[in-house]
């Protein structure tokens, strides 16, 4: 919304128009640097219109950033949160904050994303299916132990266990690779919550359902599988040779199980520490800056990679008015003194 006057221009960011944005980056763009506009700008020019991601209910805030890593690193640009039942956190990078999550996704790869979050399911397909944006929800694949039984014995609930086997005997879901996507078409690829997967009302109102095709006796990715194809950055440590914390050890390591020789005390009460130092008594893996992603999470990965593989998503494809956006939201945040440089060039934002 846009107001004129002698002095300035109100300006609402929520109801900005492309001509609008494109003002902003005019003015932003030479309190930035060359090359790093250069690099702003060839991101936002390589970004896909096509495809968006969706995110029902994640509960881990490691899982989170995994996902939105890999959703950015791909060139998505549009991801949608929904929050009916958990509050949707990403990991605090190592070194800021003090609760390890927070709540929001202003950091890291998230801030390059377009986010919009959602209080229930239906809310989040009645908003994508008004942009012209098919929903295509994850689910198992068919298989005989998908009777209303099975569900039930793995927390499924009656009702929902009931409903789940309906629905997969009535709309089974067919392999990624099988959906049918046309040419130009947007598509919104649905990933639900660790432990329940897509609830059923969001299966229900989906256009379709898919699953990643196994080889195997398995319908899903383990662990094992996660560390190998997301290896994770900081590994466990391996033993070491000396695990002294003094800068001059000795070049001779020592057998005898007496205690340490060394003039300088062992911090360690224990006269021979493991070969695995931890300086924690009680090491808390939740504390860990970079745990394996959640089998959940890799599925999410691959078939982001799968369906870009289609070539039904290809890079550069956002309009140059939703670049002008993207863009204009990316220097806001890139510029710290935006808000006083804007309003010196007349454009006076009410909601930044």
């Amino acid at each position: 919304m846009m107001s004129d006057s002698r002095s300035s221009i109100r300006l609402s960011l929520s109801e900005a128009q492309p001509t609008d944005w494109a003002r902003i980056v005019e003015v932003l763009r030479p309190f930035v640097k060359d090359n790093r506009m250069e690099r702003l700008s060839r991101v936002v020019g390589s970004r896909r219109a096509g495809l968006h991601l969706v995110l029902e209910n994640v509960h881990d805030p490691h899982n989170a950033a995994a996902v939105l890593r890999t959703a950015e690193g791909l060139g998505v640009q549009h991801v949608h949160i929904i929050e009916s039942v958990n509050e949707f956190q990403v990991q605090t990078p190592p070194g800021r904050g003090s609760g390890g999550a927070q709540k929001g996704v202003a950091m890291g790869c998230s801030r390059w994303l377009s986010i919009r979050r959602y209080g229930s399911s239906l809310e989040c397909v009645e908003a994508l299916r008004a942009q012209g944006v098919s929903v295509f929800a994850s689910d198992c694949p068919p298989s005989e132990s998908d009777s209303a039984e099975a569900i039930l014995a793995a927390g499924g609930g009656k009702v929902g266990g009931e409903f789940r086997h309906a629905l997969r005997t009535q709309c089974p879901a067919r392999p990624l690779g099988d959906l049918p996507i046309s040419t130009g078409e947007v598509v919104a690829l649905v990933f639900g919550n660790e432990r329940r997967g897509v609830s059923s009302v969001l299966l229900e109102a989906a256009d379709a359902t898919f699953y990643l095709p196994m080889a195997g006796f398995t319908q899903s990715f383990n662990i094992s599988v996660a560390a190998a194809i997301m290896p994770n950055p900081n590994p466990s440590p391996s033993p070491l040779p000396n695990p002294s914390p003094h800068p001059n050890p000795s070049p001779h390591t020592n057998p005898s199980p007496l205690p340490n020789p060394s003039p300088h005390p062992n911090p360690s009460p224990h006269p021979n520490p493991s070969p695995h130092p931890n300086p924690s008594p009680h090491p808390n893996p939740r504390s860990h800056p970079n745990p394996r992603p959640h089998p959940n999470q890799v599925a999410a990965a691959i078939a982001l990679q799968a369906a870009l593989s289609t070539g039904a998503f290809p890079e550069g494809t956002l309009s140059d008015e939703r670049q002008a956006e993207v863009l204009g939201r990316w220097l806001l945040r890139d510029v710290k003194a935006a808000r006083p440089i804007l309003r010196q060039n007349g454009i006076d934002l009410i909601d930044f």
